[in-house]
Parts: C-alpha cells; structure tokens; sequence
C-alpha cells in the first residue's frame, strides 16, 4: 500500500538533481585517480619481478609494500615531527623510517577518491598534483625495474 504523494514536476526536480550531481569532471577524474593507482601498484610489482626468482615471492612482497605503501604519511609524520619529538625515536627507528618514507610509494595521495564518492568538489590541481606523483612512480618503478632485469641479464 505505497502511496506516492508527490507530485511529477516535484519527482522530476529531484531526478534532476541526481542527474546534474552524478556524472562530474570529478567524477571521471576519480576513475583516473583509481586507475592511477592501479598502474602504480603494476609497476611495483613489475619492479619486484625483475629480480624475483617466485611469483609467490612477487606477489607477497607486493601486496605488503603496497600495504605499507598505506602507512608512509604515519611514518613521515614521525620522521617529520616537531623538532622536540623525534629526540624520543631510537636511531635504527629513524633509518628504518626514513627508507620506508623513501622507497615505498605513498598509497595515501590516491584517498582523494574517497572525498569524491560523498560529493565534495576536488579542483582539478589537485588532480594534477596526483597524476604527477603517480607518474614519478610509475617512472622510477619502471627504471628501477629495468636496470635490476639489465644487470640480470648481463
């Protein structure tokens, strides 16, 4: 016994409002930042099968870099900290911090995704910003990935 007390010119406001909310530049620039993301975890992984003699090995040590990949902001927050507060962090912490903030790829920078899917608006330098780390990631791994497979191979 559903009854629908609206009326139509009220029905087609709202389905309007869907309308003009829901296909955004934003909206199509987050599925570039996923994409992004998943180029980047290719990447790595291709990095690490280059010198890798298991793909168990690959896909292991893959997955927990791109894990700990979730992590970096944490561990550069510590590493970075106000000048008083890394007095408390033992040396072989901060080297340890330090080669995590360096060598793994901040997985964080991708989350802009998540501000998107509620509806907030991400200017498109934002975006840039994304795609340019993405890239440097995405370059590195690679030329990293084929010097380890030259100096392999030779």
């Amino acid at each position: 016994n559903l009854q629908l007390t609206e009326t139509a010119e009220h029905a087609a406001a709202a389905i309007a409002k869907i309308r003009t909310g829901t296909f955004t530049p934003t909206l199509f620039g987050g599925i570039g930042v996923i994409l992004l993301r998943a180029v980047v975890c290719a990447a790595l992984t291709l990095m690490l099968s280059c010198f890798a003699t298991s793909w168990l090995f690959t896909v292991t040590v893959s997955l927990m870099m791109i894990l700990a990949g979730q992590l970096v902001p944490i561990a550069r927050s510590v590493w970075q900290g106000p000048p008083g507060s890394a007095m408390g962090t033992p040396f072989h912490l901060a080297i340890l911090l330090r080669l995590v903030t360096v060598f793994l790829p901040d997985m964080q920078l991708f989350n802009v995704v998540d501000d998107i899917a509620v509806g907030i608006s991400v200017g498109s330098d934002i975006f840039l910003r994304v795609a340019g780390l993405g890239a440097g990631y995405i370059a590195i791994y690679l030329l990293v990935g084929y010097l380890f497979f030259a100096w392999r191979e030779l």
